[in-house]
C-alpha cells in the first residue's frame, strides 16, 4: 500500500480538460467495469483505507473532488487486484502510468 501512498503525483494544469478526455474514453470504462465485473467491487479494508487516503492525498493537491475519485477508484482497483493475483493488460498498463506519478489523460505527459 505504501507504493501507491508516496507516488509524487503531477497535477494536470487543465484538470477539467483531463476529466472530460476520461469521461470519453469508452473503451478504459468498458475495461475498468469488465473487471469489476470480474473481480467484484466489496474490497476488503486495507484497500479501502488506500482508497480513502488517496482520495485526500490527490484532493489536497488539486482540489477536485472528480479526478480524487477517479483517481482513488483506480488505485484501489489495480491494489485490490494486486492482491488477488488478478492480471489485466489494460489495468497494468494504468498502473504504470500512476507509478511514474502521471495521471491518465494528463496532456502535460
Amino acid at each position: 500500500m505504501n507504493e501507491y501512498l508516496h507516488i509524487p503525483f503531477k497535477i494536470p494544469p487543465n484538470v477539467d480538460e483531463t476529466l472530460t478526455c476520461w469521461d470519453n474514453d469508452e473503451v478504459g470504462q468498458a475495461q475498468f467495469n469488465s473487471i469489476l465485473d470480474d473481480v467484484g467491487s466489496k474490497y476488503d479494508d486495507e484497500t479501502n483505507e488506500l482508497r480513502k487516503l488517496m482520495f485526500f492525498k490527490i484532493f489536497d493537491l488539486s482540489s477536485s473532488h472528480d479526478l480524487s475519485a477517479y483517481i482513488c477508484e483506480d488505485i484501489g482497483l489495480i491494489y485490490y487486484c494486486e492482491k488477488i493475483n488478478y492480471i489485466n493488460a489494460w489495468l497494468q498498463e494504468r498502473r504504470e502510468i500512476y507509478l511514474k506519478g502521471n495521471i491518465p489523460f494528463n496532456k502535460q505527459e
